[in-house]
């Protein structure tokens, strides 16, 4: 199993590929459902604790409230959207051997449809790079 620095380094080609198919991008991060940020762009250093704690807590309210709505009888949460003015963030959860990865893509004057597409298609890399198996 890779510690959390090396994991980040590891999907970083894949996450790298966000601004350039999102110019609009102001920052993405991809964390652990605890919080803790494995890599990011655009977010400044006394920013990442924050924006990582931020996510999990975001995905983890989004995560009770299908529950709640939906009385356990819907899969777990998928997709988060927020948005605020011209600013829209799109938070994420990708599958791995060990549970989840959060990742989070925010946006300023991108149409929700391309932040979706792009973000999706991030997790789907990043959720080919990691291991299959924990053997």
């Amino acid at each position: 199993m890779m510690d959390s620095a090396a994991l980040g380094r590891f999907v970083l080609p894949a996450f790298e590929v966000i601004p350039k198919r999102l110019p609009q991008c102001v920052c993405a991060m991809l964390c652990t459902p605890e919080g803790f940020n494995l890599c990011s762009i655009g977010v400044t250093v006394d920013q990442l604790g924050k924006i990582a704690a931020l996510t999990s807590s975001l995905i983890s309210l989004g995560e009770a409230t299908v529950q709640a709505v939906h009385s356990g009888q819907h899969p777990s949460l998928d997709v988060l959207t927020l948005q605020s003015g011209d600013l829209t963030t799109v938070g994420i959860k990708v599958p791995h051997v060990n549970g989840h990865l959060l990742l989070l893509v925010t946006a300023q004057a991108a149409p929700l449809g391309a932040i979706l597409t792009i973000a999706r298609s991030t997790a789907e890399r990043i959720k080919e790079l990691l291991p299959r198996s924990a053997a």
